[in-house]
């Protein structure tokens, strides 16, 4: 027969008796003196007959209290029986907080090596190509190194082949040898590609933040940041650095927004006048630059020509040098084929004049230029162009050619400057300018350009591992289906390379129709989560809703349904935002298809799903989610587990069990910790915070804000420090350090008013009160007025009831008691509207010191006691400043007693909350008043 709780009760008192020898009632009487207020035996014996029931608070105390004996029947098995006999709808909680679970962080140390974030790449990685053949241009270097001294940009614009890369490669090398370089090529619109290498570039400055939690997305297999937090981690970082910043072929880029709206932020300078140096080549001119910059880059001048062509090897006669340069107009891709020509060629000036009559100059010098060419040299620069825009190695190219060794073949290549090298993390690599890579590139059959791209997918996939080179070759050599299979499989992998934009038009690419019936699933789900991911949420859907209806007829099969699961996952995530509940749907479908199935997968939707539900208020449901996903499943994903933690923690925060809550949300932080997520750090501290607060630690709480606001601050996350320094102004207020109050409270008012967010109104009420409390009333009541403007404006019901509160008090201190009843009724009303226990309190509160202040002490006094009821429940700190209101009220009214006890009873909170002014206020009314011992 099962125990009841009655007996569960009993049976461990007599347990404890039989451990300890004490008499049941006398440790009754010690159970009962634990509880905070201390509780009778009487009661305690009570419980144990069911003549009275507890709370669930008072539940989880005397569990606490009983196994505080240590006796070895009182385990985490016992504690979960007695609890959930005793009524608590979440006994899981109280269990892990007085057992925790250690097999979490356990398997997080065990496995150090999988979780270190791997160094970045050498700084030679980053650095500008080495300048071969450059000639000339001695005024151009000045004008624009000029530039970046002035104006701390430049761009050098041009047509293709003009020789803007040359001239910035140049310029690279002669600046301060002191001034660190980056080099970046855009070959698309890839931002990922760029941040990536900008995070491990800064590295290299003690700046480790951006890269961590890069790596720390890859090697977890998830999400990576948004672009947009990216940029803002970058701008800051940069900021403080002297440092040079070159991107190279700009136009491919251009389209993007961010990377404008990034590099108008980063030539800006910073408070202390630092900024980085930008220099630019583009075939545009970049609109976000003065106007008064713009200018375009002209041709090599009669004298660099002929020093061009003496560098390669060819002297002509002034005539025909005359003749050539306008031929090329100087153009120095044009005048590097010519001199590859000329140099083969027996009648240079039979040449020359032919040139002047061609029409399409560049192919007619490909074409003559590819005719003196070896075989085995048309070869490589065949193999060179399929690789695409990404420089390969000669190991690479001897595989898809077939050859032995084409070392000697890549000399002479790149001696006739036909070939661009740079070191790259496996060796030299290999590639061409533009407008050679596109017509080598047509020269092969299409049979034989696919061998050469299924030979270089086979090289990426298995020898030099790289994912989305092998995804792009197979797609080019026809395997699609091969192509979808490395691209769904490493998917996350790739995007943490910074390669997403670059694989959605690969994916695009391929079509449906050809492929195996999983591969065809496989794509959608893969082209579907790109979309979210860059933010095309419209066609990310028509993605997942074809592939759901595709789903729909085929068999019910174990593999289907997993299918079926993933992509009611995925349109949960695109949808969280946009439709909360039509997201909640979906992840619910997803759990009914899965049918409780033990996997990730599960375990996955239970944590969307909980967090869909947290956010649209039912917390309850939220937490059991949350837990179905922890017993379902032994994740194996570290981030996920973190990801859970933090859940669990704001779950139960959410739902008032805040101790809870810290064991949680330090698990979540240990992870995080461990992992380097940075940004789930700060979050998880930001938590914390206001946790701490309420459970009364404060010094606590501000170094969890402060933490978080360190690492904000690191990142860039302007939103994310805004929250922080209001909270952190909140706290400092509480405290009594005006100091901190207003410098953070500015702060995040600042923030808040050139974003234009509504948080601005939690900013001035910070200030408002500081004000108030200080004795400023003019500026309390401007700083009142434009909030409840720009409150009412947002329709932020919750902070207009606070406006009219501090409205209600200011007016009190200007004595105009007319006006502060009026404010307070409405903010009253307001509140109790709401539910809004605390501002109901801190109401009644004011109710009694009007009707103090008018003389009516028996309604002061059923004021101060409905407020005293009210926050006695939910805020201490708000208790004891009703307390001391309330013993000032029974001072002046004669019953020094009673006055003396309550403002005693508030300074004692105030002292162990270390609200220090509020301490120092209750002190100084006792010794006025010298109250007796």
């Amino acid at each position: 027969m099962a125990l009841s709780f009655g007996d569960l009760l009993s049976n461990a008192f007599h347990d404890i008796k039989q451990q300890t020898g004490k008499k049941i009632s006398i440790l009754q009487d010690e159970i009962g003196y634990a509880f905070d207020p201390p509780l009778s035996g009487d009661t305690i014996e009570k419980w144990r007959y069911r003549k009275t029931s507890l709370s669930t608070i008072q539940l989880a105390s005397l569990a606490q209290a009983i196994i505080s004996y240590q006796h070895p029947n009182h385990d985490r098995e016992w504690l979960f029986n007695f609890l959930q006999k005793g009524g608590d709808p979440y006994p899981e909680a109280a269990c892990e907080r007085l057992f925790p679970s250690t097999q979490i962080i356990d398997e997080i140390k065990a496995a150090p090596d999988k979780l270190n974030t791997p160094t970045a790449p050498d700084l030679s990685a980053y650095r500008p190509p080495a300048s071969s053949g450059f000639v000339g241009r001695i005024q151009e270097i000045d004008d624009y190194k000029n530039q970046l001294d002035s104006r701390n940009a430049t761009a050098i614009c041009g047509m293709a082949g003009i020789g803007k890369t040359s001239l910035a490669i140049e310029i690279a090398h002669a600046i301060d040898p002191k001034k660190p370089v980056f080099w970046h090529r855009f070959y698309d619109q890839n931002l990922n590609t760029l941040i990536r290498r900008l995070a491990g570039f800064l590295t290299h400055f003690g700046a480790h933040d951006l890269w961590d939690i890069i790596e720390s997305a890859r090697l977890a297999g998830v999400r990576p940041p948004d672009v947009t937090t990216c940029f803002d981690t970058l701008v800051v970082q940069l900021s403080d650095l002297d440092l040079l910043l070159c991107f190279d072929d700009l136009q491919f880029a251009d389209g993007s927004q961010e990377l404008i709206d990034f590099l108008r932020r980063l030539i800006e300078p910073n408070q202390e006048g630092k900024s980085s140096a930008v220099l630019i080549t583009s075939r545009r001119f970049p609109n976000f630059l003065p106007a008064d910059m713009r200018a375009e880059l002209g041709g090599l001048s009669l004298p660099d020509t002929a020093q061009l062509l003496t560098d390669r090897g060819l002297n002509l006669q002034p005539d025909l040098l005359s003749k050539l340069h306008n031929v090329t107009e100087g153009n120095g891709a044009f005048l590097t084929l010519a001199a590859v020509v000329l140099q083969g060629t027996k009648n240079p000036a039979g040449m020359i004049e032919r040139l002047a009559t061609i029409e399409d100059i560049e192919r007619f010098l490909l074409e003559e230029v590819n005719d003196r060419l070896s075989g085995q040299e048309q070869r490589v620069m065949e193999g060179i162009a399929v690789l695409s825009s990404y420089p390969g190695t000669r190991d690479v190219l001897e595989v898809m050619l077939n050859l032995r060794d084409v070392r000697r073949t890549l000399r002479m290549l790149a001696d006739q400057h036909l070939l661009v090298t740079v070191d790259g993390e496996n060796g030299r690599e290999y590639g061409q300018h533009q407008i050679i890579q596109i017509f080598y590139y047509e020269q092969p059959s299409r049979q034989k350009r696919r061998e050469m791209h299924r030979n270089a997918a086979e090289f990426y996939e298995l020898e030099e591992i790289d994912r989305y080179k092998a995804t792009l070759h197979y797609a080019k050599a026809g395997e699609a289906d091969r192509a979808v299979q490395i691209a769904a499989e490493h998917l996350w992998e790739i995007v943490n390379e910074g390669m997403a934009a670059s694989l959605l038009p690969i994916l695009e690419s391929i079509k449906a129709e050809g492929l195996e019936k999983d591969e065809c699933f496989e794509l959608w789900l893969a082209q579907g989560q790109l979309d979210s991911l860059l933010g095309d949420y419209e066609n990310g859907k028509e993605r997942f809703e074809l592939a759901a209806k595709k789903l729909q007829e085929l068999p019910e099969t174990e593999q289907t349904n997993r299918l079926k699961g993933r992509v009611c996952l995925y349109m949960s995530e695109l949808l969280e935002r946009q439709d909360p509940p039509k997201a909640l749907e979906w992840g619910q479908r997803g759990l009914s298809i899965l049918k409780g199935e033990n996997n990730e997968l599960t375990a996955e939707l239970n944590i969307q799903v909980g967090a869909l539900m947290m956010n649209m208020g039912n917390s309850g449901g939220a937490l059991e989610q949350f837990l179905a996903s922890r017993d379902d499943v032994k994740i194996k994903n570290h981030s996920l587990r973190a990801k859970l933690e933090n859940n669990l923690g704001i779950a139960y925060w959410y739902l008032g069990d805040l101790s809870s809550a810290i064991v949680h949300s330090n698990r979540a932080l240990e992870i995080s910790t461990k992992l380097r997520d940075h940004l789930q750090t700060a979050r998880i501290f930001t938590n914390l915070g206001p946790i701490k607060y309420a459970l009364e630690d404060w010094a606590g709480a501000v170094s969890d804000l402060e933490n978080a606001l360190v690492i904000a601050s690191r990142l860039g996350s302007y939103q994310f420090k805004m929250g922080l320094h209001i909270n952190l102004g909140r706290c400092y207020y509480c405290m009594g350090n005006n100091d901190k109050t207003v410098e953070h409270s500015n702060s995040g008012l600042q923030m808040a008013d050139k974003i234009g967010s509504g948080a601005a109104v939690l900013a001035k009420i910070n200030l408002a009160k500081h004000h108030l409390r200080v004795g400023n009333l003019i500026e309390a009541i401007n700083l009142l007025e434009t909030a409840e403007i720009q409150a009412q404006s947002d329709n932020a019901q919750l902070s207009l009831t606070g406006i009219k509160m501090i409205q209600a008090e200011t007016l009190l201190a200007q004595s105009r008691t007319k006006q502060a009843r009026a404010k307070l009724s409405s903010g009253l009303e307001k509140a109790q509207s709401l539910g809004d226990k605390q501002e109901q309190g801190i109401g009644w509160r004011l109710k009694g010191q009007l009707e103090s202040a008018d003389g009516n002490s028996v309604l002061a006094n059923q004021a101060f006691q409905q407020s005293a009821d009210i926050l006695g429940t939910s805020d201490r700190y708000e208790l004891a400043l009703t307390q001391l209101e309330w013993g000032k009220s029974l001072i002046e009214t004669g019953n020094e007693p009673e006055g003396y006890k309550l403002i005693r009873q508030a300074w004692q909170i105030f002292t162990k909350l270390g609200a220090v002014q509020d301490e120092q206020f209750a002190i100084n009314l006792l010794a006025e008043n010298r109250l007796p011992e």
